[in-house]
């Protein structure tokens, strides 16, 4: 009889369905070949805000997956590897204020509002005098990422295991894993949260797995403001040094960092906030994934019962993990639903 649980990857995705199930009474082992947070969730700082992208209509979920994401943490994480500081996004031109203006006129003011260019200056201090505008949201949270995760995944009830999976098969009735070693695991479910490597270990997902690279640093000075300004990344004050983040490389799965990232990044820091613009250093590269209509994949996959996808968090994995973990923890126990947007599921 299996008494576990399996979660593929030591992610924010994987550590959050692993809490979730540790909560409902069941152990689980977590099992990543590049150990935890090796991936896309070991970046530097994570910012997690209700509204992200340019082009995203206001989504009620968002502001509901930021108020659990920051119960998780305050609950279970310890407060150095957190703090709520609160975002305030710039918009490029006149364009994307028009248009982030009017995104706002649906959300509540306390989640999020627009704030003209003057009031834009007063709330962070330090940035573009030429700035029209931007989205503050009070309720921002910036994170150690690496931190969080091994602190989720630091809880009785819950073995990590560094080993990398090859596939996921159904064998007598049971969903499980066989290892790189030739080792097979068998559990009472199997949850892909991969990452990057998901796709391989889902070959009937129909959508494409994106992966994109990102490269982010820090500019070894400080700046005035006090919130994380966000201007094609975020710019995230830390004392004595400031951490900025990130590009955007669709379709590159190469963890590497050129000079000519390091370079973007102190260009964007200068426009934002013309008084820091110099040199960014230490730099740091992950690879994210993203489904081709940028909506994650969260559902119980076809014809493998007892196995399910978490994939395709994209650059939101820290927002909306924990608010997807409950869900998928509440189905494998339960045997229901899941109960998320009919557009993330398979497809």
């Amino acid at each position: 009889m299996q008494t576990r649980d399996i979660l593929i990857g030591a992610g924010i995705a994987g550590a959050c369905v692993a809490r979730a199930l540790v909560a409902r009474g069941r152990g689980v082992v977590v099992v990543d070949g590049d150990g935890v947070a090796g991936g896309a969730s070991g970046v530097p700082r994570a910012v997690v805000q209700p509204v992200t992208g340019m082009r995203a209509s206001w989504r009620p979920r968002y502001a509901e997956a930021r108020d659990r994401a920051e119960a998780l943490l305050r609950d279970h994480v310890s407060r150095d590897l957190h703090v709520r500081r609160g975002v305030l996004r710039i918009a490029l031109d006149e364009r994307h204020a028009t248009l982030w203006s009017r995104q706002m006129d649906a959300a509540p003011d306390d989640v999020a509002r627009w704030v003209d260019g003057h009031e834009a200056r007063a709330i962070a201090d330090g940035i573009s005098a030429g700035t029209t505008g931007g989205i503050h949201l009070p309720g921002g949270l910036d994170l150690d990422g690496p931190g969080v995760v091994r602190s989720l995944l630091d809880a009785p009830g819950i073995t990590v295991r560094r080993a990398r999976v090859r596939a996921v098969e159904t064998v007598d009735g049971a969903p499980g894993v066989w290892l790189d070693d030739g080792t097979w695991m068998a559990g009472r479910s199997v949850v892909v949260a991969a990452g990057v490597g998901a796709a391989a270990l889902l070959p009937g997902l129909g959508v494409t797995l994106t992966p994109v690279r990102g490269v982010c640093g820090w500019r070894e000075t400080a700046i005035a403001s006090r919130v994380v300004v966000g201007h094609r990344g975020q710019i995230v004050p830390m004392g004595d040094r400031t951490f900025v983040g990130s590009t955007f490389s669709p379709g590159d799965d190469a963890r590497r960092i050129d000079l000519a990232d390091l370079d973007l990044l102190a260009e964007r820091l200068g426009q934002a906030i013309p008084g820091a613009y110099g040199p960014v250093v230490d730099g740091w590269a992950g690879v994210r994934v993203a489904a081709r209509d940028r909506n994650p994949v969260v559902a119980q996959v076809p014809d493998q019962p007892g196995v399910f996808a978490v994939a395709a968090l994209g650059s939101k994995g820290f927002l909306l993990a924990p608010w997807i973990a409950d869900r998928v923890a509440a189905a494998i126990a339960d045997g229901s639903p899941i109960d998320v947007p009919d557009a993330w599921g398979w497809r």
